[in-house]
């Protein structure tokens, strides 16, 4: 088996025994070997729940949850599957609570021994085959943590942004899948605050562009107003996520 998997299932058994956990014979393959595949393929989200709950299905209860759990602490998870396959688990979180898991399986070609990924559940927008070119038979450690940066991202900006629409109250909120563009506006008693944040770098919280205008309104005519550029408030929102910088800002206006 390549070197590097070797390395990081020798990993996975030394936090096994730090973290005394029962060795569990989890096992994915005749959940995977079910489904009628093309390879390459990805793994969609109703396929990966039926894989959660088979691995339930097939073990105790209490045993499973104790050693998801363990493993679960450390956001990243290497499991077996065939001889030449396997799995990469990431966990995501937000506020201190865990979200949803992304799912990695690799394969290791017999004739040159190098990794290639079989199956995955990772969003589109981000780089994988990127990522597999540079650093998955170079550095595994490298793809590994340099795509759980991606993941943990795009779940703190995808989950900032819903705060911002049910908890905040903003209803104009636009962005995309990536959720690496976001646009809304504030209406304040005489003006309205146009924001605009932009993530070049997919692998960041904290916006590398914005740009905010307050659009004054004429006390006397409505129909008349200024763009003031807020390039001071540019500033604090790229020093900040989402939520904190709006909350600061706000809690200064009032």
């Amino acid at each position: 088996m390549n070197y590097e998997v070797q390395k990081l299932l020798k990993k996975r058994d030394e936090l096994k025994r730090v973290l005394e956990v029962e060795e569990n014979s989890i096992m994915l393959r005749d959940i995977i070997s079910k489904e009628n595949f093309e390879v390459p393929t990805i793994i969609n989200f109703e396929i990966q729940e039926k894989m959660v709950q088979e691995i339930f299905r097939v073990n105790k209860q209490r045993e499973c949850n104790e050693f998801l759990r363990a493993y679960r602490l450390t956001g990243k998870t290497i499991f077996s599957l065939r001889e030449n396959q396997v799995g990469l688990r990431f966990e995501t979180f937000y506020g201190g609570k865990y979200r949803e898991p992304y799912y990695v399986i690799l394969s290791q070609d017999e004739e040159n021994d190098q990794l290639n990924i079989f199956k995955h559940t990772i969003p589109h927008f981000i780089p994988l085959n990127e990522l597999e070119s540079n650093y998955l038979n170079k550095d595994i450690d490298k793809f590994i943590n340099t795509l759980d940066d991606y993941l943990q991202a795009f779940v703190t900006r995808r989950e900032e942004a819903k705060i911002m629409q049910k908890d905040v109250g903003i209803t104009n909120l636009k962005t995309n899948n990536a959720y690496n563009s976001v646009e809304f506006s504030v209406r304040l008693k005489e003006s309205v605050i146009e924001f605009n944040l932009i993530y070049e770098d997919l692998k960041l919280t904290t916006p590398t562009d914005v740009v905010m205008y307050q659009i004054i309104e004429d006390v006397d005519d409505k129909s008349v107003s200024r763009r003031q550029r807020l390039r001071r408030r540019e500033k604090e929102f790229m020093q900040r996520n989402l939520v904190n910088a709006f909350s600061n800002m706000f809690s200064e206006v009032n």
